[in-house]
């Protein structure tokens, strides 16, 4: 954890003095996108063999559990707090998607050197990478082809918000700023009734949120197997998605002596994708600083011509009190206690097999995992996809979350180490 914030205070000062503005941020993030996330995943593919895949696919399966438990609870709570769909999208996505990689690694880091159950043990660093890494399996899964079109459906919503409404005949005189697509767009969600200047009360609720009306219209006249097939194709389309099929082909084939071992024969290939993934996490770190420092308020040295166009008004920067508090309680307090809760009955049940018999290391993984704060990925593809504001937006989340979670992951690591302790 202090690591992350030193990383983190580099990207603070990095935004204060100029150096990282909104245009760069996006251009850092997308280089992390193409080129740095998937180069963990190439770096690491002899992780991805059949025995490892085999052993340790609770873990995938206990990842669909978390994600599910994050997805439902601030699904409810988003209903109960009564906040805005928009908002309510972004905190479904912060609550379901964990920080799975880049601060398990740490904790794993730090572990494999202090802990006395795993410090003896040479190979332990590298297992539990991998376990980590089986882990998001279910995760990359899900965020590529779920959370990307979400993502991409709330650019298209801000992109909606500018369609000037008008009569069915004069459309697209009427809306001058959207295009042939967006004016059909709008064609779908303004009722027949509109007239200008006076809306019927049908199209004034319609009207109150155009994205979201228009997804649901899309949605509805769209049947089960084109958003499927469209969900599929956004999945295995993405960088990081192509290096995991990659790896997990060379993982588990005889491929992977060519790649990997002190005869590897292309072994550099792999030690240099391990080079350039090491710094997707602290990247995403100092990207994710420069957003909270832009969600902030903080002034630029010197100012320039972004922040000072963004400075009047900071308030469309920032998700509303009860939306971080959402992401607060579900992220960091009900979703360890539920997951956390489960996977200790479980351990204690034998379900997962004879405690004594388990490896430290895939206890410490199931356990600590839910516990996570929320991905920095969610920014970065908010940021890829072209919208700075609802990345900074997000972000805004997670300043609470973030400086919250060195005492909640405390925690809930203690808790682990306790639970261990006793049962392995």
């Amino acid at each position: 954890v202090g690591e992350a914030v030193v990383i983190g205070c580099a990207g603070v000062f990095l935004w204060r003095n100029s150096v990282l503005e909104v245009s760069s941020i996006r251009v850092v993030s997308r280089i992390s996108y193409l080129v740095l996330s998937p180069a963990l995943m190439l770096g690491a593919a002899d992780t991805f063999s059949l025995e490892h895949l085999s052993a340790w696919s609770q873990l995938s399966l206990a990842c669909v559990f978390h994600m599910f438990v994050g997805w439902g609870l601030s699904s409810l709570c988003g209903q109960l707090c009564g906040l805005h769909p928009s908002e309510r999208r972004m905190v479904t996505l912060a609550c379901t998607f964990q920080n799975q990689g880049g601060l398990p690694f740490v904790f794993i880091t730090s572990l494999s050197h202090s802990w006395g159950k795993i410090s003896g043990d040479p190979g332990a660093l590298q297992r539990g990478f991998g376990m980590v890494l089986v882990y998001s399996l279910p995760w990359n899964i899900l965020l590529y082809s779920v959370g990307l079109p979400l993502v991409r459906a709330h650019v298209d919503d801000e992109q909606a918000s500018y369609c000037t409404p008008g009569p069915l005949h004069g459309l697209k005189d009427a809306a001058p700023s959207c295009g042939e697509e967006d004016a059909a767009i709008c064609m779908q969600i303004v009722p027949p009734a509109m007239e200008i200047g006076v809306p019927s009360e049908e199209a004034a609720d319609v009207l109150e949120t155009p994205g979201d009306a228009q997804a649901a219209e899309v949605s509805a006249s769209r049947p089960c197997r084109a958003l499927c097939s469209e969900a599929f194709v956004t999945w295995v389309t993405a960088p990081p998605t192509i290096a995991l099929l990659l790896a997990i082909a060379v993982g588990s084939s005889p491929l992977q002596k060519a790649f990997f071992g002190p005869s590897a024969v292309l072994g550099v290939l792999p030690a240099a994708f391990q080079t350039l993934g090491l710094a997707s996490v602290p990247v995403n770190i100092m990207m994710l600083a420069a957003n909270l420092s832009r969600a902030g308020g903080l002034s630029q040295t010197p100012a320039s011509s972004e922040s000072r166009s963004v400075g009047a008004n900071l308030g469309h920067l920032r998700l509303t009190g009860r939306a971080q508090l959402v992401v607060f309680a579900v992220k960091l307090v009900l979703v360890p206690l539920v997951c956390t809760g489960c996977s200790i009955l479980l351990l204690l049940n034998g379900a997962l097999g004879k405690p004594s018999d388990l490896d430290p290391l895939f206890v410490l993984v199931l356990l600590i995992e839910p516990a996570m704060p929320s991905a920095q990925n969610l920014v970065m593809l908010y940021q890829v996809e072209g919208h700075s504001d609802a990345a900074t937006k997000l972000s805004s989340a997670y300043l609470p979350q973030y400086v919250g979670s060195v005492v909640t992951m405390s925690f809930w690591v203690l808790v682990t180490l306790a639970t261990i302790e006793s049962l392995v």
